[in-house]
């Protein structure tokens, strides 16, 4: 099935199986964006998604629209 992924204002279509969990999913949207997986937040209806779930456990279907947050990466210097 085809989902409508929103990364940074712009969408990104994904080809994905009704049966892969959101863990398929977030590696999915983090090879889209060419981040780590563990920085990726996905969001179904205004609910963050756990990765053990499956996509068609969470009634998501066909042309959905799923928001993608980015986690950012802080550095720390000592001194």
């Amino acid at each position: 099935m085809k989902l409508k992924l929103m990364i940074d204002k712009q969408i990104v279509e994904i080809d994905i199986s009704e049966d892969a969990t959101v863990e398929d999913l977030r590696n999915a949207a983090a090879d889209s964006k060419e981040v780590a997986a563990t920085r990726i937040r996905l969001i179904f209806k205004a609910q963050i998604l756990t990765k053990n779930e499956k996509l068609k456990d969470l009634n998501i279907k066909e042309n959905d629209n799923i928001i993608v947050s980015i986690k950012k990466v802080l550095f720390f210097v000592l001194l």
